[in-house]
Formats: C-alpha cells, sequence, structure tokens
C-alpha cells in the first residue's frame, strides 16, 4: 500500500514517534537468530513480541511472508519490551511483512507483530488468524549492499534483477523519496566527461530508484529520485523536470548533469518483492562518456591527524575510516623535510567495511627540534596505492615545559583552551599556536 505511506508522510506524522510497543503486546520469549532461517511457532491471537540479541556488523530478516493469514504489521523496537521503533513494515510482500535491519551496535532489541488498524493513534489491532514470523542473521557483506555494486559504464542495455534487500542502508538522512529496501541492486558509474545522462528502467511491476553523488557510508541526500506508485517504465527523462517524486509521482525524473572523475551511486529496489526483470537503458548527451576502467568506490577517509602528547612524548598520528572496500593495509610514513620519506606503520586494513573505524599509532621516533611530517597511504589487495595529504606535526618544543596559557589579550586561560592561544614556556620564550 505505497500510497498509504505517502499519506502518512504528508500528514507529519513519524513511525519513529511510537515509542512503545503499539497497543500493548504479548510477550512470546526470546529469538535466537543463526544464519539459517528459522521460524517461531503458530501464533493466533493478541499482538505477540519477541526478544533477541544483536550483534553490530550483522544483518537481520525479519517477516510474516507466506507465513500468515492476518493483513500484518511489523514493527522494529530498541531495547527489550519496547524502545524507540528503528524500522517498520506493512505489506512488504503482498499483505504480509518483512524487515530487513543492518546492526549498528550490540544489543537486545525487539520485534513485534500486529494486524493492520489504525496507525495515527497508535491503536494496532490484533491477530485475527494464524501468524508466524521467520528470522536469519547475515554477517556477511552482501553483494546486494552498496559496497557491492555493480559498475556501469557503457550505454548498451542489460537485464537485471533485484532479489534480497542486502543491509539496510537506507536512513532518515539518506533515503531521500524512498522507504526501505525490498528486493534492490547497487550500481555505480564515474563519467570520464562532463555531460547529460538519461536512463530507462524497463519493467511491468513497480521499481523505484534513487541516485546519489557521494560515498556508501555518507550517501547524503539523493539527487534524483522516484518512489511513484504503480508498474511500468521509470527512469531519468522523458520530458520531466522534477528531481525527485512520492508516490503520486508519474515514474520519470529530470536527466543528470554529471561532472568527469565524479562517482555516482545508484540504487534500483522493487517495491513489489515479486523477483521481476528490468533492462536499464542508458542514454548519454552533451558529450558525456564512462569510464570503463575498473573504478573501485573509494575508501572513505574521514580524518586524518597528528598531535603530540607530552605525557607520552610521542606524536599520536589518527585516521577514520567511513567505508572501507578490498582494503589490504595502511601505509604511515614520515619525513624531517617533506621529502625523504621512512615507514614507521603498517596497519591492516577492514577488507570491506560500511562502518566507521578508528585507527592509532604511537610515534616515539620522531626528530625533536624540528616539524615532522606525516603521510598515509591505502593499499587495495589487487596492489592499486592510493597516498593521500600530508600533515605536519611542530616538535619543535617538545623539551620545553609550558607554565602558562593566554589569550590574545594577555589573560590567561585555562591548558586545554582552544582557537589561537600563547603558549609560555619555562625557558621564558613564547609561542602562538592554533589548537582545533
Amino acid at each position: 500500500m505505497k500510497v498509504f505511506y505517502t499519506l502518512f508522510l504528508f500528514l507529519g506524522i513519524s513511525l519513529s514517534g511510537f515509542s512503545q510497543l503499539c497497543g500493548g503486546g504479548t510477550n512470546q520469549g526470546t529469538l535466537v537468530p543463526t544464519t539459517t532461517t528459522q521460524t517461531t511457532g503458530i501464533v493466533n491471537s493478541g499482538r505477540p513480541y519477541w526478544t533477541f540479541a544483536a550483534t553490530a556488523g550483522c544483518t537481520y530478516t525479519f517477516a510474516t511472508c507466506g507465513l500468515s493469514g492476518s493483513d500484518t504489521y511489523l514493527w522494529l523496537h530498541n531495547g527489550a519490551g519496547g524502545g524507540a521503533v528503528l524500522a517498520s513494515n506493512d505489506d512488504g510482500c503482498g499483505s504480509q511483512s518483512t524487515i530487513t535491519w543492518y546492526c549498528t551496535a550490540s544489543g537486545t532489541y525487539t520485534i513485534f507483530i500486529t494486524r493492520y488498524g489504525n496507525i495515527f493513534t497508535g491503536n494496532c489491532n490484533t491477530l485475527n488468524a494464524n501468524v508466524q514470523l521467520s528470522y536469519v542473521m547475515n554477517c556477511t557483506l552482501s553483494t546486494t549492499n552498496c559496497l557491492g555494486a555493480t559498475q556501469v559504464c557503457t550505454d548498451v542495455a542489460f537485464s537485471g534483477n533485484s532479489s534480497g534487500s542486502g543491509a539496510q542502508e537506507l536512513t532518515n538522512a539518506n533515503k531521500g523519496c524512498l522507504g526501505v529496501e525490498h528486493q534492490s541492486s547497487w550500481y555505480y558509474f564515474q563519467p570520464v566527461t562532463s555531460g547529460t545522462v538519461s536512463l530507462t528502467i524497463t519493467t511491468t511491476v513497480d521499481y523505484d530508484f534513487a541516485i546519489w553523488s557521494g560515498t556508501c557510508s555518507n550517501l547524503g541526500t539523493p539527487i534524483r529520485c522516484s518512489y511513484a506508485a504503480g508498474g511500468g517504465n521509470t527512469g531519468l527523462g522523458n520530458g520531466a523536470a522534477d528531481l525527485s517524486e512520492d508516490a503520486y509521482g508519474n515514474r520519470w525524473v529530470a536527466p543528470l548533469a554529471v561532472t568527469a572523475g565524479q562517482t555516482y551511486i545508484m540504487l534500483i529496489d522493487n517495491f513489489t518483492s515479486s523477483s521481476t526483470a528490468f533492462t536499464l537503458d542508458w542514454t548519454f548527451s552533451s558529450g558525456a562518456t564512462l569510464n570503463c576502467m575498473p573504478v573501485v568506490l573509494p575508501l572513505d577517509l574521514i580524518e586524518f591527524t597528528g598531535n603530540y602528547q607530552s605525557t607520552l612524548n610521542a606524536n599520536i598520528l589518527s585516521w577514520k575510516t567511513g567505508t572501507e572496500r578490498d582494503n589490504d593495509y595502511f601505509t604511515l610514513e614520515r619525513s624531517a623535510n617533506g621529502s625523504n620519506w621512512a615507514t614507521i606503520c603498517k596497519e591492516t586494513g577492514a577488507g570491506d567495511s560500511y562502518t566507521e573505524i578508528d585507527y592509532e599509532f604511537a610515534d616515539n621516533g620522531f626528530e625533536e627540534g624540528k616539524i615532522n611530517y606525516y603521510r598515509l597511504s591505502q593499499t587495495d589487495f589487487n596492489g592499486k596505492k592510493k597516498t593521500f595529504d600530508i600533515i605536519s606535526v611542530s616538535n619543535l618544543t617538545v623539551d620545553k615545559k609550558i607554565i602558562k596559557v593566554c589569550n590574545m589579550m594577555g589573560q590567561e586561560i585555562t591548558p586545554d583552551s582552544k582557537g589561537v592561544v600563547i603558549l609560555l614556556y619555562d625557558d621564558g620564550t613564547t609561542q602562538r599556536v592554533l589548537r582545533q
């Protein structure tokens, strides 16, 4: 019931507003999800719920598909017994429901079933027929995820078939006009020359899509998005000028002006979960051409910083990634002049990851009385290497003791103050620095 969802959002009501089990519930005990699909016993009354322990980095799928005579509604809550709503689904498979959810924090969660009712007031109906719940855990990165996306490099039409939803990478921050993933396929493309891209998804069922210009860990808002209801062809072009459309749209949004060297990510989702195939046909104009050399979705380096810590007498080098794909290892190098480099650390990478990872190395071998330079590089399993921007750490005064910190007015301030400060050392010298 896609139009219902649109009305629900139009009225400004969010499912996440319900912080407790809708209309109360009947505790059915604890589930222990494994990598093999399991099914609960039959429940034929009330509003049943189960608790389960989830592990960060794993994907959990719950469904009443083919297992219920009721028009079910699924809710996933944080905590035991009903905390904040993390996900919900109605009619993900016919009149039945399914949720696929990626766990980012290990803990206890609750899965809850109601029969479709008046969710505007939280008054969900009790079951009126036998219901079972299937559940499964997957801790292996799926090829239907963003990081397993398929590269598109020509305008030759090809057939696809979305199946499985992978990890639920759509969030309120990045889903745009879309809802949850039902049966999804991820693609990406990178123009060699700028121009315009149009495309047609030829199908007989209800396919939705979105396109982002970003990285898998930080998709942001889609730059094109269609959630139009009803089956039939959809895509970019066909005279459309709008950039995004809800369930009442006509299934077409405006062509995309692409920039050379930028990577674009696309999700195609089969709302009907029918495993019906589609054909994807691309049209490039205004000079646009795509890169057919293998393009790895980039490692998303969020930050790379270095600071001297007097208590350790070491330069602390820290870096954080948002996503990693085929990442074998990092190499950290140091230089006293910015030209001659020596490797000081080789850190194993995560391979494939789409959660934030923090790395840190303490360098006790820096040269005192100098500015030390550091550069970080990343090497894929295939040997391809990428080097990031150089940073510097000042060790000109590591043998001096700071006795006072002042602001630009000469007033003494706390030692940990940020911004532009003046440091007074025990030898009477001063230094003006920017602390961030």
